[in-house]
């Protein structure tokens, strides 16, 4: 026999821009992440209407961009969610301006690929330094 219940969420901190997930629990607590939360979902996660999501979606497009079900409903991923926790902090607590938030988007992107150009540059280097090892080795 099994049983639901939901798990309340935990607080969002700031500082960490942690994903919190709601979750479900099952029998012998098994515990299972729905792969897409509504509008509503998120509205109350965030305790904001969802008009205010809605609005952000349109200011927003390449960072919140929900999917949308054959019906027409706003599914938001963990990721999306986890950047409109970031885009609520922003405005929110640090009072940022739509621009700002923009501008912070922006520049987190192309931090975000320069960062990826090193981290290759390092598995490059680590692999090779491996291969040495292995032939000093032999």
């Amino acid at each position: 026999m099994y049983f639901r219940c939901s798990i309340p969420e935990k607080h969002f901190y700031p500082d960490s821009y942690q994903v919190v997930i709601k979750k479900t629990m099952l029998q012998e607590d098994n515990e299972i992440e729905k792969l897409y939360y509504t509008i509503g979902d998120v509205a109350s996660m965030l305790h904001v209407p969802a008009s205010l999501l809605r609005f952000w979606e349109k200011e927003f497009p390449g960072i919140i961009q929900p999917h949308k079900s054959g019906h027409g409903r706003r599914m938001y991923t963990a990721e999306k969610i986890s950047a409109i926790r970031i885009l609520y902090d922003l405005i929110k607590n640090q009072g940022y301006t739509l621009e700002g938030a923009k501008k912070h988007f922006r520049e987190s992107k192309k931090e975000h690929k320069e960062s990826g150009g090193i981290l290759l540059s390092l598995q490059k280097i680590k692999k090779e330094l491996l291969d040495l090892k292995h032939k000093v080795n032999s």
